[in-house]
């Protein structure tokens, strides 16, 4: 069995604190804070301990995860380097929807918001709902059962039917 290596003394970045006294972060080591401003690659971002320090985004994490941290108030995980502090992603704190071990993907909510730019479609085998953003909207399928307990209306400038 190989022999447990010493640890090694690691500089540290003092951050100021309004209060006075220094904080010291170490480099390597990750923080728990929450984002509290965000101007152009600069973040001021409160550790767990008060201190309000500057962040930059590292490396592949994308700025529209900070717009939502700052809206959900999600905490991220920061990192000091012998440069900067590092913003490394957000800590998940919630389950996020995500395919089970049966193959199915379930929602639940109050309400379920699907945006597109161009086109949103639902398929499964031959049939598709397509929604178009010039307003066009398609059902292909072999059938279609409507099953409705009041009356149908459709309000339409022409309809063809077949």
């Amino acid at each position: 069995m190989p022999k447990p290596r010493p640890l090694r003394a690691v500089p540290t970045i003092k951050t100021t604190r309004k209060r006075g006294r220094a904080a010291e972060l170490t480099p390597g080591a990750l923080y728990g804070a929450f984002v509290e401003l965000a101007a152009e690659s600069t973040y001021s971002v409160r550790l767990l301990d008060g201190d309000l320090v500057q962040a930059e985004l590292a490396p592949g994490v994308e700025p529209s995860l900070i717009s939502d941290v700052l809206q959900r108030r999600a905490m991220v995980l920061v990192s000091p380097t012998q440069d900067a502090l590092l913003i490394l992603g957000a800590l998940q704190t919630r389950m996020t929807p995500g395919v089970n071990a049966d193959g199915d993907l379930d929602v639940r909510a109050r309400r379920v918001n699907l945006q597109a730019d161009e086109e949103v479609k639902l398929r499964s085998g031959q049939s598709e709902i397509q929604l178009q953003s010039q307003g066009r909207m398609r059902i292909n399928g072999e059938r279609l059962y409507m099953r409705v307990h009041a009356n149908v209306r459709v309000y339409s400038a022409k309809v063809e039917l077949p």
